[in-house]
């Protein structure tokens, strides 16, 4: 056995091998802090872009909220001035407060929110409209009798399938009329919120509001120079007044309407909006606005028909205003229901999850 040992000569690292490691070491090192620092910057970034998206979200908020109140503002403005006999006015700016926190204070900045008004007394309630007037306005005798047996009789109660009509649409999707007719007849003459008791519907078309084509449809007149004499002989102080004003007699009318005509309106299609900007704030700005019916009652009360909120929408400052929502009177289901303000406990008035007749 051979016990020989053999020698282990070490070799030195030659200089090109030395700082090849170390090298390496240092670049994985530059990296993942740049690897940090980038993941860092996009998480700063992403939560800057978070704050600025919930800013502008509680900035829609406030802005729906504010045409929301304009809505109830111009209720209690229009309330006061039914209850002290004063003239209406066609449009109302309500001055409200929005609030923003800025270096832990809270600070008020003024909004104006703008609300029209559009007289819905002066427009035919189809639920309770006479078939000669209907069929005055373009309704054939079909529908007239589809219509008939679609709602209550005049003397009994809804049930079954025999149901007020909640919107002017209903004519559609209760297949009263199909599209062709329903285009042909003018929507915008109808509506179906003006009447306060079903069960006694009287003095719900303000004659002295009414649109020409109604008048014309309720005294035969077909002769424009005539209509607006007419017209111009306005207000009436009574169906005698009217019927004498017209300088026809009872035989030559359309329709008699001695219990129906009304001579003041009680009931209102508001359209409010704003454009809610923060004074020194450069940026977008918020919109909203929200569509409401209203009708006042005898006794002094007040029921909201109608609630439509528009979806809120950013603009960017400078430029014009938001767009008027033209008010279409076919007053389809509202988008958020509104918030109860009846003070009767029966009827449909009590149904918060769309328009009641």
């Amino acid at each position: 056995m051979n016990n020989t040992l053999t020698p282990y000569t070490c070799q030195p690292r030659t200089r090109a091998q030395a700082p090849r490691a170390g090298g390496f070491a240092l670049i994985g090192a530059i990296g993942m802090l740049a690897l940090f620092a980038l993941l860092g910057t996009a998480y700063v970034r992403y939560m800057m872009i978070e704050l600025e998206d919930t800013r502008q979200h509680l900035d829609q908020i406030r802005a729906q909220h504010l045409a929301s109140g304009g809505i109830y503002a111009a209720i209690g403005e229009i309330g006061a001035a039914l209850d002290n006999g004063e003239a209406l006015k066609k449009e109302y700016t309500i001055k409200a407060n929005a609030y923003r926190y800025e270096s832990g204070k809270r600070v008020a900045y003024e909004q104006e929110i703008e609300v029209s008004v559009i007289d819905e007394s002066g427009r035919i309630d189809i639920n309770h409209a006479p078939p000669q007037l209907l069929a005055a306005i373009g309704f054939d005798a079909q529908a007239i009798d589809k219509l008939n047996k679609a709602i209550p009789a005049p003397t009994g109660p809804a049930s079954g399938s025999r149901q007020w009509l909640y919107s002017v649409d209903d004519l559609l999707t209760r297949n009263i009329l199909n599209r062709r007719q329903f285009n042909a007849i003018e929507p915008g003459l109808l509506t179906t919120y003006t009447v306060e008791d079903h069960s006694a519907p009287t003095h719900f078309l303000n004659l002295n509001a009414a649109d020409p084509d109604i008048l014309a449809a309720i005294f035969g007149i077909s002769d424009p120079a005539e209509l607006s004499q007419l017209m111009a002989k306005r207000p009436f102080a009574s169906w005698q007044d009217a019927v004498a004003k017209s300088g026809r007699g009872p035989s030559t009318l359309n329709v008699a309407l001695p219990l129906e005509s009304a001579f003041t309106s009680r009931c209102f299609r508001l359209h409010g909006e704003v454009r809610m900007g923060f004074e020194g704030i450069a940026g977008r700005q918020a919109s909203a606005s929200v569509e409401a019916v209203v009708l006042f009652k005898k006794d002094g009360s007040y029921a909201i028909r109608y609630w439509n909120e528009r979806k809120p929408r950013l603009t960017q400052a400078g430029e014009g205003a938001l767009e008027a929502h033209e008010a279409s009177g076919t007053g389809a289901s509202p988008d958020t229901p509104p918030t109860p303000e009846e003070t009767s406990p029966d009827g449909p008035e009590n149904e918060t999850n769309k328009a009641t007749p």
